[in-house]
């Protein structure tokens, strides 16, 4: 999962940086491709933490 948004995200990058003929990146801020990552990090994280959860016997 990671590897793919991963890619995506530079994909978007290489868009925007190389002036490539693509629209998407009219108007857009370089730092704007980082939201790709903040759902996977929240599953991911709370993914972690239940699993920490019971590992340590609490659930």
């Amino acid at each position: 999962m990671w590897l793919s948004i991963g890619g995506l995200v530079a994909s978007q990058y290489w868009a925007h940086f190389g002036n490539l003929p693509v629209d998407f990146t009219e108007g857009r801020h370089p730092l704007s491709y980082l939201k790709g990552f903040i759902f996977p990090t929240i599953i991911t994280v709370a993914f972690l933490y239940g699993r920490r959860q019971v590992s340590n016997g609490r659930l």
